[in-house]
């Protein structure tokens, strides 16, 4: 077995000395911790040494830390920095949270009353649906998920914890993490889990996240789970050919809008389910307390807002590709920085090319075509071959073909990452104009 880490007392990146252990879950061990230089507790989250070994677990840690700093919700526990301790462990530095979480509250088959469960909700909804419109599901909300503690005026708030499973859709795309579920993959906690996320946790949306809240909801206010079962497979035939019982017929003084609150989010189909969390917040804010009904209009206007600014959000420019050696000539205007300055001088030049040979031509023409006045004609010559003056202006342009190489992936020490892809450019137009025109013997004489 191998021993603790890091120890009690222990001092992290010469600045987090280690308090005592928080828990530990399959990934890693959250470890409370204290900051020496800004004087503040942190809760500390450490891979642990076996999920080390996995490269893609390891990618996930690190891909959950990018996607939760980018979450502004006060309902998701904040990020504030990512480290490598001195022995290679990564970890994710994080506020410190005091309270506990709702499956502590419910520990032991207790209830909540339902203004309180219904508030609770609510809050967490906000926190889901900030993720939502960003393209990231959760897969793996429940109640040890919901952390209840208190804010500044001492109020109660719940924050969603633990990302390290979720599905990131678009961030991975605009990061390049590429981090894909396995199709046959099964992840997130299965009493929790909708139908099609026990099938296949790739194949799933926003609308198993919705499942979740439901079954969460059911046990909060009725102190058990809609499908009690001793292990997996009993669980997942239940699921499928079991209808979940009513709220009501588990706590007899619960209101009859919970049941249709409750069954909506536990439809087998998703296609049944509520279309998004600002449809369940609405529906939950009837139950909720006065104080609590602004959290489904937040939802709402999360929604809206997050999906809003990453459509019109512009995308930054790329940053500039140095281009392979073997393109680098002494001749500096060959030197192609980018694919637009390239085009811009194959343009520049074809217009200076074509000017100039059109200018030679009507001079040309002019020449031939001048009258002769005062001469008497000449006597004709003896018949050869009337000599052709050819003008030929060739000018070369450049045209950048950009041709992306395959991205090579890079290991390191906190996991996979991939390399900008190179670009190679083929240069090589060749412009040529000419213009022929027959001159006259005495133009010819004329131009010696």
């Amino acid at each position: 077995m191998e021993p603790e880490w890091p120890p009690v007392g222990a001092v992290v990146c010469a600045k987090y000395r280690v308090e005592r252990m928080i828990g530990r879950g399959g990934m890693g061990t959250v470890m409370l911790a204290h900051h020496l230089r800004l004087d503040e507790d942190v809760a500390l989250k450490f891979l642990n040494p076996q999920a080390m070994k996995k490269p893609d677990v390891v990618a996930r840690f690190e891909r959950e830390a990018r996607a939760v700093v980018k979450l502004k919700s006060p309902h998701v526990t904040r990020v504030l920095d990512v480290e490598v301790a001195e022995n290679g462990t990564p970890f994710i530095v994080m506020e410190y949270l005091e309270g506990q979480t709702l499956a502590g509250l419910v520990r032991g088959g207790a209830a909540l009353p339902v203004d309180l469960a219904v508030e609770y909700m609510l809050q967490a909804c906000e926190a889901v649906a900030e993720a939502h419109a960003m393209g990231i599901v959760h897969r793996d909300l429940k109640p040890g998920n919901l952390f209840l503690t208190t804010g500044p005026d001492g109020s109660a708030v719940v924050k969603v914890l633990d990302f390290g499973v979720s599905k990131f859709g678009a961030l991975d795309k605009t990061s390049g993490a590429d981090i894909e579920t396995l199709p046959d993959a099964v992840v997130g906690s299965p009493p929790y889990m909708s139908p099609e996320q026990l099938r296949s946790s790739k194949q799933v949306d926003a609308r198993t996240d919705i499942w979740s809240l439901g079954v969460v909801l059911f046990e909060i206010v009725t102190g058990r789970m809609p499908f009690a079962a001793d292990n997996l497979h009993e669980h997942y035939t239940k699921l499928m050919l079991e209808d979940p019982p009513l709220p009501t017929q588990v706590r007899a003084d619960l209101p009859a809008k919970l049941d249709a609150i409750v069954g909506k989010c536990l439809e087998r189909e998703p296609g049944d389910r509520y279309a998004n969390v600002g449809e369940l917040a609405r529906d939950l804010a009837e139950l909720a307390p006065e104080r609590a009904r602004a959290s489904a209009e937040r939802v709402e206007r999360t929604l809206a807002t997050t999906r809003a600014s990453r459509t019109s959000r512009p995308s930054l420019p790329a940053p500039p590709i140095a281009l392979p050696p073997s393109l680098h000539t002494t001749n500096d205007a060959t030197k192609l920085t980018a694919p637009r300055r390239a085009r811009r001088t194959a343009r520049i030049a074809m217009i200076a090319a074509s000017c100039a040979v059109l200018a030679i031509a009507a001079f040309v023409v002019t020449k031939v075509r001048a009258p002769v006045a005062s001469t008497p004609p000449p006597p004709i010559p003896t018949p050869t071959t009337t000599p052709t003056v050819t003008v030929t202006a060739t000018v070369t342009t450049a045209t950048a073909i950009a041709t992306p190489m395959i991205p090579t992936s890079t290991s390191t020490g906190t996991g996979t990452g991939t390399s900008a892809s190179t670009m190679h450019a083929h240069v090589r137009t060749r412009t040529t104009a000419t213009v022929s025109a027959k001159l006259p013997e005495a133009d010819l004489d004329n131009r010696k």
